[in-house]
């Protein structure tokens, strides 16, 4: 992962943004370009800015646009810009509606570790999605989902794909499942894109609650 990947971080906590652009400065292949209090904030710059962030750091809780609505607006205005969540509750229900509704990228718990953030930064910015960590049957309070993301009826799965499937949410990257199975990096991403078309999923966000809703796999069977 070897890519220069140009990063947002908004967080109203000045120490934490001022500790992580200090942290940043020694990856090689991370680069920050905005450090900002708000989505408010955020939204400026991006209007002004002509050099656009590949992902963005977004905390949940702060003043005059938080989370939510900086994801809202980021979806409409900036769908390419990947949104990594920075929690302190891994039951939140606002990452509920992150994660169904506004189709976030992936969540981290913000008292993990340096090298879990820069990990979950390349994992996002490489593979669209990033979960580990998060308990997903706690994020997701299914009984209280009017409208199912999916509407289609559950779809057989071959092994092949379950076990792509599984290894996917434990964290693992194509080519880290490809050793694993014994198969072709080509043939993990065929795998995932099959999976992603049966199910009408717009990405692994969106498939997650497909699995979740249908008991694809157990989403509680351990990390990495």
């Amino acid at each position: 992962m070897n890519e220069l990947i140009k990063l947002a971080i908004v967080d109203d906590d000045a120490v934490f943004r001022e500790i992580l652009s200090v942290v940043f400065k020694r990856i090689e292949n991370i680069e920050v370009v905005l450090a900002l209090s708000n989505g408010k904030e955020l939204a400026d710059a991006l209007a002004s800015e002509k050099q656009k962030p590949d992902v963005v750091l977004l905390d949940l809780e702060m003043p005059v646009m938080d989370g939510i609505e900086t994801t809202e607006y980021l979806a409409v205005h900036y769908p390419d810009i990947k949104i990594l969540i920075l929690t302190v509750h891994n039951n939140d229900k606002k990452i509920s509606n992150y994660l169904i509704r506004k189709g976030a990228n992936g969540f981290l718990m913000k008292n993990g570790s340096v090298d879990s953030i820069v990990k979950a930064i390349n994992i996002v910015h490489e593979y669209e999605y990033y979960f580990v960590g998060i308990d997903l049957k706690k994020v997701v309070d299914l009984k209280k989902i009017k409208n199912k993301v999916n509407s289609i009826p559950p779809v057989k799965f071959s092994k092949r794909e379950l076990e792509v499937i599984k290894l996917l949410f434990q964290g693992y990257t194509n080519k880290e499942i490809s050793t694993k199975l014994h198969i072709s990096t080509r043939t993990v991403e065929v795998h995932r894109v099959k999976v992603l078309k049966k199910t009408n999923s717009r990405n692994i966000a969106h498939f997650a609650t497909y699995a979740m809703q249908n008991e694809v796999i157990d989403f509680d069977d351990g990390e990495k």
